[in-house]
């Protein structure tokens, strides 16, 4: 009987499985501010989002025959914004940790790097973590790297939102070292004029693609994929076309081929950071944003117009209840008025 119960439960099981299909909508969080490799706004066409990460998911998608639509949320708050269900996985550089998985499931990583140190290109001696002690360093929030320097008692740590800000300060001297993954250094202190890449590989970390720990079968179908997605060579296309690929992805895929797809998307980066540019290059970059800015000033536009006719339109309404209506709708759009005066703007 027990045996019997035991095969019927498992059935069930597999029924409202296969009865329950997954959405046709892959909502993946990320920080488009988090700039590249990972996710960007592409600098030919401000209205495209561009990146490996973006690329990765497009691909993970297309492989789960699903539509990907990316929600914007800020880095440090993309863990507690799939908890809430503004989204279904997170995918924007996201390291496994342990303290991580105790809140969300992760999948198998996409993407396996390290901590790289930057310095000023004059900078001399400062080839590790040992030789920052007594010095300060910058690391971006809520990363691997600023958990590494935190435990570096003798370390002046600083800390960033953005990556842009700590090479700025790095370049102009107000710090005396960066520490940030791998792929972050080859793309804004690798080729930024002041500055250069050193010492060895610090550490090391996973990338995942988080998941709600609900989600079981959502992380089964991402695991599948990523698997097709690597079996195919599409992930190492898409590595490569980055100029991403490294010794510790070879080891994780087992691929030990030779790059067949050119760093493109790398190059072009390059290009649009202003080296090799020519001022008629510049002069095309910067008239490419005017539509974007043509966009932004019709929406100003419109909504100020609509709220003013709704301002207008309110305001008239709750004048003529004061004036001509009996006492106590007059006392109610009294009381409005004297709530919304007293009430500050910016709440």
């Amino acid at each position: 009987m027990m045996r019997f119960l035991f095969v019927f439960l498992l059935a069930c099981s597999a029924i409202l499985r296969a009865e329950t299909p997954l959405p046709k909508v892959l909502r993946w969080g990320a920080d488009t501010e988090g700039g590249a490799p990972y996710i960007f706004q592409d600098p030919a066409d401000p209205r495209r989002v561009i990146g490996y990460e973006a690329d990765l998911v497009e691909a993970l998608a297309r492989a789960m025959n699903m539509t990907p639509q990316l929600v914007q949320n800020q880095w440090d708050g993309l863990v507690p914004g799939l908890k809430r269900g503004n989204y279904d996985i997170i995918v924007n550089g996201l390291e496994i940790t342990e303290d991580r998985k105790a809140e969300i499931n992760f999948s198998e990583p996409y993407y396996i790097t390290y901590e790289q140190l930057a310095v000023r290109k004059e900078t001399g001696g400062i080839n590790s973590l040992a030789d920052c002690r007594g010095k300060i360093v910058g690391t971006l929030k809520v990363s691997l790297a600023e958990r590494i320097l935190q435990s570096e008692k003798e370390i002046q740590l600083r800390s960033y939102d953005g990556v842009i800000n700590a090479y700025e300060d790095l370049a102009n001297g107000r710090l005396d070292a960066v520490l940030m993954d791998h792929p972050i250094a080859l793309y804004y202190g690798a080729p930024h004029r002041k500055l250069k890449l050193a010492g060895p590989p610090v550490s090391q970390m996973a990338y995942g693609i988080g998941v709600r720990k609900e989600d079981r079968r959502l992380l089964e179908e991402i695991n599948h994929a990523l698997v097709r997605l690597i079996r195919e060579g599409k992930l190492r296309e898409i590595l490569d076309r980055w100029a991403l690929w490294n010794p510790q992805m070879t080891e994780l895929t087992h691929d030990r081929s030779a790059a067949a797809t050119p760093a493109v998307a790398y190059e072009a980066w390059l290009k649009a950071r202003g080296a090799n540019f020519t001022w008629k290059d510049r002069a095309l970059q910067y008239l490419s944003y005017l539509p974007l800015l043509a966009k932004g000033a019709q929406t100003t536009v419109a909504l100020s117009f609509l709220a003013m006719l709704m301002a207008v339109t309110l305001g008239l309404a709750i004048a003529l209840t004061r004036l001509y209506t009996p006492a106590p709708f007059s006392q109610l759009a009294l009381i409005y008025v004297e709530v919304m005066r007293g009430t500050p703007l910016l709440i």
